[in-house]
């Protein structure tokens, strides 16, 4: 039986992916004609699925009513995790103490939606959409107590929150104030005022209801409609830096919070990449340049930016991009993205919208390395890199999640990376999930 090269090389790259998938060992690295010349780590699979849970209001999940998973936070001790609920208006609370075996511990109800939650110590920031109509957003912070699941304060906001992080010493928040376009109106063109706009909030008093908030004015910096901003995601560096997407603008913004001004920004610019279409050898002949359009950011090692280019508005390019502080782009991972789904079988639902990488998460694990975690939306999967350099991180491990991996969250302290898939379609059998993984004893 003849068996063409170009055959055999795609079918030593399929083997290769299910390995990673289920755990086993990589060759050391990939020829230019497989994952765009990208050097694979030859190494155990660090991470390992440790539970599943739904999240359900029955423990049988025999009920229709819709529930997701979305944006995940945990307490100081790294033992409650707590879970945004959208469609219920509400958070849920999962005890964590044994991984495998994650136990609810049930959610309070909110007055609006929740788009996003971090944690101070005992506390969790929720941000909440209060929003009548998309014309007139608004918003709260609601502060919660983790242990007593009690609402201890409601700070107004000026507008439609979409992501809050804490700074590592916990002195600051940053809240990315959206202010959503509406598709209703224009086909969803923009601009479409109000704009949107980012708000620091002082963390040092001990009373939530003394915290004092300052607005950041985003208008005039990005090339696109620098009349309406739109704030995507924020990370906070230990220099209490934050950087902010600007997604529908295809833009990256720096703010001090010491000073609640922009030090720096910079559009997040163009990518050409190969896309499926015919073949030609064991590469794709169809070349895309689009813009970026950054979604989930995370800052790397302090002085890096990495950006989930998922695409929203005129772009998108499913790529995963590393840029310093001054707007260079430092790495990119070209079509690998494309090319694994493909290649795992699921370009069927990555086709219409693309793979859609959703978040990013960095963090740096007990064994001393570091570990950046892409969730693909479209593709269920997270696609873990190992990030000791920054210039050049080495795809080491592909996690299979439940359907819609949104949220993810890295718990180093305890060797954890959970993740939250929030497709949730009872008349289909699909229903939300908490995914939790554990890096493997010999690796911790």
């Amino acid at each position: 039986m003849k068996i063409s090269v170009v055959k055999l090389s795609q079918w030593l790259l399929t083997t290769y992916l299910i390995g990673l998938l289920w755990g086993c060992q990589s060759p050391a690295s990939m020829s230019s004609d497989t994952l765009n010349n990208q050097e694979i780590l030859d190494v155990k699979k660090p991470f390992r699925a440790a539970a599943s849970t739904a999240v359900c209001l029955q423990t049988s999940c025999n009920d229709n009513r819709v529930t997701a998973a979305e944006i995940l936070a945990v307490s100081g001790d790294g033992m409650t995790l707590i879970y945004t609920d959208s469609p219920r208006d509400s958070i849920g609370f999962l005890d964590i103490s044994t991984p495998s075996a994650p136990l609810g511990l049930g959610r309070i109800a909110l007055n609006g939606e929740p788009t996003s939650i971090a944690t101070k110590e005992n506390w969790a920031l929720v941000a909440v959409t209060t929003s009548i109509t998309l014309s007139q957003p608004a918003g709260q912070l609601v502060v919660i107590n983790i242990e007593k699941q009690e609402v201890v304060a409601r700070i107004e906001l000026p507008g439609q929150p979409d992501s809050i992080a804490v700074s590592p010493d916990k002195n600051y928040a940053a809240i990315a104030i959206e202010n959503e376009r509406s598709y209703k109106i224009n086909n969803g063109a923009l601009p479409q005022l109000p704009e949107g706009m980012l708000v620091a909030v002082d963390l040092s008093n001990v009373n939530p209801n003394d915290w004092q908030t300052k607005t950041v004015n985003l208008t005039g910096l990005a090339e696109e409609f620098s009349e309406d901003p739109e704030p995507e995601y924020v990370d906070i560096n230990a220099d209490n830096l934050v950087v902010l997407t600007l997604q529908e603008n295809n833009h990256i913004v720096i703010i001090d919070l010491q000073t609640a001004s922009v030090s720096n920004h910079f559009s997040a610019g163009e990518s050409t990449n190969q896309l499926p279409g015919a073949a030609s050898g064991s590469r794709f002949d169809l070349q895309v340049r689009a813009k970026r359009e950054p979604d989930g950011v995370s800052w790397l090692m302090n002085d890096y930016i990495v950006t989930a280019d998922e695409g929203d508005y005129q772009g998108g390019t499913d790529t995963i991009t590393i840029f310093d502080k001054s707007g260079a782009v430092i790495w990119g991972s070209g079509d690998t993205v494309t090319r694994l789904m493909r290649l795992m079988n699921r370009q069927e639902q990555t086709l219409r919208a693309g793979a859609q990488p959703e978040n990013i998460e960095v963090a740096t694990f007990a064994n001393g390395d570091t570990y950046l975690f892409a969730n693909i939306e479209r593709g269920d999967a997270v696609l873990v890199y190992n990030a000791n350099d920054p210039t050049s991180p080495k795809l080491i491990q592909v996690l299979d999640t439940p359907k819609g991996p949104e949220g993810g969250l890295a718990i180093p302290s305890r060797g954890l990376f959970i993740v939250a898939s929030e497709d949730d379609k009872p008349s289909q059998k699909i229903r939300s999930h908490i995914h939790i993984f554990e890096l493997s004893n010999d690796e911790q």
